[in-house]
């Protein structure tokens, strides 16, 4: 019994026998262990929600807002990462790609208005409630968050590295088509 071999759409090896198969090139991106990074996506996004709710109780209006668009984006690319790792196509890598560049640019932005924001906020007049400092805890709090924001770029270029690998690897490889005679 032979089976022939086609290629389908995003870099799938179709087999006869319904089997499906990722090219190697593809497979490259499994190599930096993409469901762990993105659980580390949606895990650092839900850390800075917990954080972001914390802060909006005590009302900084433009500084909450960094933490929720980033937010949306580190677990966007969590969520993209892991499915990716599930269902790896070649479509489904450039998606993860771009949502991680984007992440990372996102980290790099609100890493650098985290610390700016840490520092004003441990610039007195600080408020005292019930005897505690107010701004010197929202300090540290700031800075947590830069040390997130971080990790988030460190995470977020090892995914888009493992991506760009499997992409390169992928368009150098050739096609494998079987050929086989039908008789008429």
């Amino acid at each position: 019994m032979s089976s022939s071999a086609e290629t389908a759409g995003d870099g799938v090896m179709m087999k006869s026998r319904g089997e499906e198969t990722t090219s190697p090139g593809l497979r490259k991106f499994q190599k930096g262990f993409p469901i762990v990074l993105g659980a580390v996506h949606v895990t650092i996004g839900i850390i800075m929600l917990l954080t972001a709710i914390v802060m909006a109780a005590v009302d900084l209006g433009f500084v909450v807002l960094i933490v929720y668009w980033g937010i949306i984006i580190y677990i966007a690319a969590g969520v993209l990462t892991i499915f990716t790792a599930k269902t790896l196509t070649k479509s489904m890598v450039c998606g993860t790609l771009v949502i991680n560049i984007v992440a990372t640019v996102a980290a790099a932005v609100g890493s650098i208005l985290h610390f700016f924001a840490a520092i004003v906020l441990a610039i007195p007049p600080c408020h005292t409630i019930n005897g505690h400092s107010i701004c010197i805890q929202l300090s540290h709090t700031e800075i947590a968050m830069v040390a997130f924001s971080v990790l988030e770029i460190i995470v977020s270029l090892w995914v888009a590295s493992f991506a760009v690998l499997a992409l390169c690897s992928h368009s150098r490889e050739e096609p494998t088509v079987e050929a086989h005679e039908s008789k008429v």
